[in-house]
């Protein structure tokens, strides 16, 4: 191997990674062609499986640890700049906080404006009265 080249990808490395790419793009289309959502369901069939029932257990007991007293996320500064950790942060500190996490909807789009109604004149009418006249309505 040259010593320009050590350390630097491959061009072999790149292939392969194009290649997972363009796999991952053609599953996602023939998704799309056949009306399925084959990585859903490739992530279901991993939750059932033993494996994914392993990882699901360790995943709720690690949950469960991090719901306890010591997540709680604070707010301090540190160097001069403001920094959100649940580490970090000492409750001896003067300037941290408890920050309160909210749950949210996320970026919701904006809600469309209900059109006023149509303001007609009376010469509006009129003209559509005489035209109506002239023409001969069907409703006469």
């Amino acid at each position: 191997m040259s010593r320009h080249q050590r350390g630097a990808l491959s061009l072999w490395w790149c292939a392969v990674l194009v290649g997972l790419c363009t796999a991952l793009a053609f599953a996602g289309l023939f998704s799309i062609r056949y009306g399925r959502n084959l990585f859903a369901e490739g992530w279901a069939y991993l939750q059932i499986a033993p494996a994914g029932q392993a990882v699901e257990r360790i995943r709720s007991v690690a949950s469960s640890v991090l719901r306890g007293k010591d997540a709680t996320l604070r707010s301090c500064k540190i160097k001069g700049a403001v920094a959100y950790s649940n580490v970090d942060c000492r409750n001896d500190d003067p300037t941290s906080r408890t920050v309160e996490l909210h749950d949210s909807r996320g970026i919701e789009s904006p809600k469309v404006p209900v059109p006023a109604p149509r303001q007609t004149s009376p010469s509006d009418n009129l003209q559509q009265k005489a035209l109506d006249q002239a023409v001969g309505s069907p409703g006469q």
